[in-house]
């Protein structure tokens, strides 16, 4: 008996391409939002190099970021799994 069937395969292909997607639209988007929010205070800095700093601060706020979307996203990638598996 095989592990995944073919039908699972594809719904589970589905969902994680959605999943995948959603997370990187809205990882990238609270990304520029929050920075842009925060652009001065970076600038601001004068004791560190700015770039070095940011990638390092945003290195670090990326995972607080994902906790807080994961759990929505999720909701979004099985609605959008099951409309498309819908039209399908």
């Amino acid at each position: 008996m095989k592990i995944l069937r073919l039908l699972d395969r594809y719904v589970l292909h589905v969902f994680l391409a959605a999943l995948w997607v959603f997370l990187v639209t809205f990882l990238a988007l609270l990304l520029v939002i929050d920075f842009s929010t925060k652009v001065a205070r970076f600038v601001a800095l004068t004791s560190v190099s700015f770039l070095p700093f940011v990638v390092e601060y945003y290195l670090c706020r990326i995972p607080l970021f994902l906790m807080y979307i994961l759990p929505p996203l999720t909701l979004f990638a099985a609605m959008f799994t099951m409309i498309k598996l819908q039209k399908t």
